[in-house]
């Protein structure tokens, strides 16, 4: 059905953002990790990790991966 929920992506803290690019969704989360997502399956495939604040904008372009933290 078009439109319909097929994957739940969790998160342990709040969603800032999510960006979706052909087969691939990346958000952008309080806990300052940026997660890579298979659209397909909804399977973590990329956990991005060294941020010590949130990271409250990301955008996914093809290879590239643009994020924001918080001030």
């Amino acid at each position: 059905m078009p439109g319909a929920s097929t994957h739940t992506l969790k998160h342990p803290e709040r969603c800032y953002s999510v960006s979706v690019d052909g087969d691939a969704v990346a958000t952008a989360c309080g806990d300052g990790v940026v997660r890579v997502y298979a659209a397909g399956s909804g399977e973590c495939t990329h956990t991005l990790r060294g941020h010590t604040q949130a990271v409250v904008s990301v955008s996914l372009r093809g290879q590239l991966l643009l994020l924001q933290r918080s001030f």
